[in-house]
């Protein structure tokens, strides 16, 4: 779901914090726009909210007006939602000389089911790279046997995560680093996949130790 943010005056950062229910939704790892694509983005996820900062100490800013700043997966936690609101609130905005700026036209997102993919879907682990414990996220469209193991670049099975049926809906898992015989692995790329019903998709994740 884009988040659009309307400004008078060019903006060298933002920070703003997104809120929602947690027995409905779930949100991802956001991301730059074209309208941010020379912004610097970091947040930090809790319960509930995710805290959102974008900055650049260059000379790129967001150009003034109106437009998305950044765009938020959503998955489904519940199989009788509707609807949802997510909440945008604490919004900052700093303007060229980092002076503040003026907020306008920022109003709740309103989430309906027809928003929203029920497709299989495999989130980008976070964080990525990582050194002690990285997260993945996957959603299932409907109750069914998944698989979710770690491979290394030459297709070798590492561990295996997830090999159980699980109900629909957003599911995560942790992994540490560790092989299945607990032995910690060296730093390098490895492949993460998941297999469920008619569904098969790999991802690339970072190990730094």
């Amino acid at each position: 779901l884009p988040l659009p943010i309307q400004c008078d005056s060019p903006l060298r950062g933002l920070q703003l914090q997104l809120c929602y229910d947690t027995k409905l939704i779930d949100i991802g790892a956001p991301k730059l726009t074209d309208r941010t694509k020379n912004m610097s983005l970091d947040f930090q996820k809790s319960e509930g909210s995710i805290d959102v900062l974008l900055f650049n100490f260059d000379k790129d800013f967001i150009a003034a007006g109106s437009g998305p700043v950044i765009t938020v997966p959503v998955v489904i936690k519940s199989q009788s939602f509707e609807s949802s609101m997510i909440k945008i609130e604490n919004v900052i905005l700093a303007g060229v000389n980092c002076q503040p700026v003026a907020a306008t036209g920022i109003e709740d997102i309103s989430v309906s089911i027809n928003d929203l993919s029920m497709d299989y879907s495999l989130a980008q682990n976070y964080p990525n790279p990582f050194n002690a414990e990285t997260e993945i996220q996957y959603y299932i469209p409907i109750t069914a046997k998944v698989n979710l193991t770690i491979y290394n670049l030459l297709g070798e099975e590492i561990i295996t995560l997830v090999d159980q049926k699980l109900q629909a809906g957003s599911h995560r898992v942790h992994w540490d680093g560790r092989d299945k015989k607990g032995f910690n692995l060296p730093t390098g790329i490895y492949l993460y996949r998941i297999q469920s019903e008619n569904y098969t998709k790999t991802r690339k994740l970072a190990l730094m130790k």
